[in-house]
């Protein structure tokens, strides 16, 4: 597994380097984390994703999992006008790259500024603990469209209540709704809370 960018990075990245990568990831079968946390600002993020997004669509053909975390970042439900090429860009992979092979995978915290024409697009849910109304509202929206209403309101009010590790899988169309308990995380977390003294390493 390549890392590239970040803190525990293989090889560097600047924001330059999202056509290239785009391109490598298209073209290759490689395993890899983009760490895009070192970049610096927000804008240096946002043209680097813009530019990988548009190339990796491009030059793909064969499946391909492509997990994009913090979502809300990537395609926020109330984009800048700068933002909105970018969304443009991820709106295409999650609506129509499926003939391209994409699986694209969508983790938030916050699924309420997510934008509603991604969002939806997705057929499988994991729902874990969600104690703000907005994002269980955004997720009901994704019941209306997808699944069981009366399942789906059964759920929601039980999210707010999950233990830590708990969560709901559902994939209508394969018949799947399980209420599961994940293990914990065994190898590197790097989005543990700092604890004061304590140095992280890979």
């Amino acid at each position: 597994m390549v890392v590239f960018g970040g803190r525990h990075a293989d090889i560097e990245l600047d924001e330059s380097m999202g056509a290239a990568l785009g391109h490598l990831v298209g073209m290759r079968h490689l395993a890899c984390v983009v760490d895009l946390s070192e970049l610096g600002s927000s804008a240096s993020r946002r043209r680097f994703m813009t530019a990988f997004a548009e190339t990796v669509y491009e030059a793909n053909t064969e499946p391909l999992h492509l997990v994009f975390d913090e979502a809300d970042l990537w395609a926020p439900q109330r984009p800048l006008p700068e933002a909105n090429t970018l969304l443009g860009r991820i709106e295409e992979i999650v609506r129509r790259g499926r003939v391209r092979g994409f699986i694209p995978w969508l983790i938030t915290q916050r699924p309420a500024v997510v934008h509603k024409d991604v969002l939806s697009q997705a057929d499988i849910l994991v729902a874990m603990k969600l104690t703000s109304s907005q994002d269980r509202d955004a997720v009901g929206g994704w019941i209306e469209g997808q699944a069981d209403r009366a399942e789906g309101k059964r759920i929601l009010a039980d999210l707010p209540r999950l233990s830590r590790g708990e969560g709901y899988v559902w994939a209508p169309s394969d018949g799947v709704l399980a209420r599961v308990a994940f293990p914990l995380i065994r190898t590197y977390d790097s989005s543990r809370t700092p604890k004061r003294g304590c140095h992280s390493v890979v």
